[in-house]
């Protein structure tokens, strides 16, 4: 079987209140674990630096009630990195591309509000860094390979996980 792992964790909306809630404290269980092994790239807007973004995820983390051990909050730390933009300007995507230049398979996570999957799915599409299969996100509507002219309405992949209304 094919080496699938990841070459870098890309977080869309790391500064919102999923990230602060739920992703950076499960980031940081999964370093105390171990099983964490690559790069966890931040995107969000506003004009944060790498620095600001670990003290948002140590904040984060003391927040949620962890355990917290400064040893593997170190870690966590030091696999973490900030890339700042608004979400649909071409720059951001620039960034990011060199940010992730040495990096195969990225995994993209989108903790956005669903108006913004389309847009960011198509800008890192057009600056050639989606690769199959899809980006994962919240709430996952998607189809299985890479979106076609016949599967996607208004943007979105038409097939939709029984258990979402509408389906």
């Amino acid at each position: 079987m094919g080496d699938w792992k990841a070459g870098a964790l890309v977080i869309f909306g790391i500064t919102g209140d999923l990230a602060a809630k739920m992703t950076l404290p499960a980031l940081y269980r999964l370093e105390r674990r171990g099983v964490l092994r690559c790069p966890v790239v931040g995107v969000a807007s506003g004009g944060l630096s790498t620095s600001d973004l670990r003290d948002l995820a140590r904040q984060a983390i003391e927040k949620s009630g962890e355990y917290f051990d400064e040893t593997v909050f170190a870690r966590l730390v030091r696999r973490l990195t900030y890339v700042g933009g608004d979400a649909n300007d071409p720059d951001l995507y620039e960034a990011l591309a060199e940010e992730l230049a040495n990096v195969r398979r990225p995994l993209y996570y989108l903790a956005l509000p669903p108006s913004l999957f389309a847009p960011v799915v198509e800008r890192l599409s057009a600056r050639s860094l989606l690769a199959y299969p899809p980006p994962a996100r919240p709430y996952a509507i998607g189809t299985w390979g890479p979106p076609t002219a016949d599967t996607l309405v208004e943007g979105y992949p038409a097939w939709q996980p029984p258990w979402l209304p509408g389906t």
